[in-house]
């Protein structure tokens, strides 16, 4: 018991010593490492999007004292990410979070949901001092938000950014926010690599333009916006010599005519990855393309978008031949004809082909036709065809052409003339590649409706090891692959064909010649268990057949899977191709 007492008493000594200390010595006086061992239950942790109903704890800390503040702010292991901030969500503690960066590499997100709204933000006069240490700075948003940032910007040196995106909202009454008039950064900027515009009005002659450090240059231009020559265009990506991706939206030349091709004004990217350009006239895509050379490994992509056909009652060849010669620049030999081609070396065409259509019943509202490599994460293979239901696959793209309409796009264009444009067009990038090598093929959509013109386009490719079909008119080519009505005929597709994968219909589906999808598969099977299999170039077995998202009853697929040599069939469903690590 006096044991009890004694600790008791030895206790309340110690509180009273505690008090009598903190009187004379606040805890605002406390040493640093003390305060930081308290502020830790607190730290910062800058989130894109967080939306602040209150003030933080952090935040409450800080306007305690001067030191309080100078001892939070000047300690690194206290701040998650002490170089970034984002605008207007971090409104309220943007200054003490660009204090804290101060010289260090800061990337800045401003981002205006909407510019007549309370996120209106008065810039700190701290932003106009970290223009020096910027490293990237995004800004999205509203035009009427942006004078403010741009006459902080102006003329402020800004030697360590590396990233400029503007990604503006606009419409077609907007007049989109002139670049013209702005001397962003005093019109230098020495580490710049990535240039991002998007709906800014801008000439090619800007500085910032012109930087020979840049790496990526993605340009959307305005709808109102002035265009630039080809001569000016060039003479820009001329002085780019370290540019490694290239996409071009709405800013091409206005050209609406064959352009001669003038082999001196070519320009050659030695270090470029990726070019994609987007433009309406085929002319202008073409234009672009033959002036540019690009390495054999490029992911080379045009995409003709809302191209006009108003007035026209058929397909002039005019329109898909100058996209097939813009394709035939970057994958032959200079001078190549149609009677002498010689494909560049290191063109990859005879791998993989992916075909997407729209599946849409009314309008074709974007076709794609894509030759490339369809990787897996998982496996080393990677020159395996693909069939596409293994998870976690990338398809490079190193061949690609899009057509695609905006719905409403003229909505006076009958829906045949655009489908016509689409198979002929299609047809004839079919040209630059060598089916008889190809491995595998993914085909998606209404391009291939017709089964005899799927028949047409796919006779060479004997060698098709993998193929998969998918949706709508895509299914149709089941019809293809074999006549039902004669089973024993000589129409033969894909005789190397070692994997079919059916995505995303039901066998019961009643195909445009009356029989359901079951009875194709049936019979394309049969015929293949029943040819001889040692014959040379003759039918093979089919070694696995995949359902994917496919409605089948279990005795249809018990019966499909006895008829290839894996024994059964792989069904994949909704629940199956989720990713295990996603569910948790």
């Amino acid at each position: 018991m006096d044991i009890d007492e004694d600790i008791k008493t030895t206790e309340n000594l110690v509180l009273s010593l505690r008090q009598r200390h903190n009187a004379l010595i606040p805890a605002a006086n406390a040493p640093p490492e003390i305060l930081c061992s308290i502020f830790a239950y607190h730290p910062v942790k800058v989130k894109r999007f967080t939306t602040i109903s209150r003030p933080h704890t952090w935040l409450a800390i800080l306007r305690v004292c001067s030191r309080w503040r100078n001892t939070y702010i000047s300690t690194p292991t206290l701040w998650s990410d002490p170089g970034a901030v984002w605008l207007p969500e971090m409104k309220d503690y943007s200054e003490v979070v660009l204090e804290r960066a101060r010289g260090a590499p800061t990337d800045i997100e401003f981002y205006f949901a909407d510019g007549l709204s309370s996120y209106r933000v008065k810039l700190p006069t701290a932003l106009l001092e970290a223009v020096s240490w910027l490293r990237t700075l995004r800004v999205t948003g509203q035009l009427d938000t942006l004078s403010k940032i741009f006459r902080v910007l102006n003329d402020a040196p800004a030697p360590l950014l590396e990233t400029l995106e503007f990604n503006l909202a606009s419409d077609e009454y907007d007049k989109g926010h002139d670049l013209r008039r702005c001397r962003l950064f005093g019109g230098v900027a020495p580490a710049l690599k990535i240039l991002s515009l998007r709906n800014c009005m801008f000439a090619w002659d800007w500085s910032l333009l012109n930087a020979p450090t840049i790496t990526e240059l993605d340009i959307k231009g305005h709808s109102h916006g002035p265009r630039s020559t080809l001569e000016e265009l060039l003479s820009v990506l001329s002085n780019l010599p370290r540019l490694e991706y290239l996409r071009l939206r709405n800013c091409l030349p206005d050209i609406m005519h064959r352009v001669a091709y003038v082999q001196d004004n070519r320009v050659e990217l030695q270090k470029l990855a990726h070019f994609e350009l987007v433009s309406n006239s085929p002319f202008a895509l073409y234009a672009v393309a033959a002036h540019i050379r690009a390495p054999t490994s490029t992911n080379f992509i045009l995409h003709c978008a809302n191209f006009s056909l108003a007035g026209q009652h058929e397909v002039d060849t005019l329109h898909y031949e100058v996209l097939f010669e813009a394709l035939q620049s970057h994958v032959f030999m200079d001078g190549a004809t149609r009677q002498n081609r010689v494909p560049r070396e290191g063109i990859v065409l005879d791998k993989h082909l992916v075909v997407r259509g729209s599946n849409e019943d009314i309008l074709p509202c974007e076709s794609a036709m894509e030759f490339g490599v369809m990787r897996y994460h998982e496996q080393d293979d990677l020159d395996a065809p693909f069939d596409f239901v293994r998870r976690k696959q990338t398809w490079e793209v190193f061949v690609g052409l899009t057509l695609s309409w905006e719905a409403g796009f003229e909505p006076n264009v009958a829906y045949n003339l655009r489908a016509q444009l689409v198979a002929a067009t299609f047809g004839v990038f079919l040209n630059i590649a060598p089916l008889t090598a190809l491995q595998a093929v993914f085909v998606a959509g209404d391009i291939f409706r017709d089964p005899a013109m799927f028949a047409v386009v796919f006779h060479k490719a004997k060698n098709v090891q993998a193929l998969t079909l998918s949706a709508d008119g895509a299914l149709e080519a089941l019809s293809g692959l074999v006549d039902v009505h004669n089973p024993l005929g000589d129409h033969l597709l894909f005789p190397s064909l070692k994997r079919l994968c059916i995505c995303a219909r039901p066998a019961h589906e009643v195909l445009s010649d009356g029989n359901t999808a079951f009875t194709h598969l049936r019979a394309m099977l049969r015929r293949r268990r029943d040819a001889d299999q040692d014959a040379v170039d003759g039918l093979r077995m089919l070694d696995r057949l995949g359902l994917f998202h496919s409605e089948m009853p279990d005795a249809h697929v018990q019966r499909l899977g006895r008829l290839v040599t894996h024994g059964s069939v792989d069904l994949v469903t909704a629940e199956d191709d989720l990713d295990p690590e996603e569910v948790a």
